[in-house]
């Protein structure tokens, strides 16, 4: 392999992105910050765009500090037991309103 050539991702790395960005959507995060956020926990958040403004309230509420105007949770961030009680999650549903709390977060604007 070529120096400066990161190696293929494998399965299990991309199956923890996406378990990450499962999560991410389900405290509420929109599917860009999702995907951003399951990158940055993966390769680092130097590597990755900054959380949208409707995001940055929710980025700001998890407990770990990181670059770039990011936070984490604690332990790994595929596992549910690591997130805090999404925010989201206390607002009032609207009919239709998807279950993983972006819908709501978008009604109650």
């Amino acid at each position: 392999m070529s120096a400066g050539k990161s190696k293929p991702e494998s399965h299990g790395q991309a199956a923890d992105w996406e378990a990450t960005k499962k999560r991410a959507l389900e405290y509420g995060f929109c599917i860009r910050c999702a995907s951003q956020y399951a990158w940055g926990v993966q390769g680092g958040f130097s590597t990755v765009q900054q959380p949208c403004p409707d995001c940055a309230p929710l980025v700001a509420s998890l407990p770990r500090e990181r670059v770039n105007g990011w936070r984490s949770v604690n332990g790994a961030s595929p596992a549910a037991k690591n997130w805090p009680v999404a925010p989201t999650l206390a607002l009032p549903r609207t009919p239709g309103a998807s279950p993983s709390g972006i819908g709501a977060r978008k009604a109650a604007r």
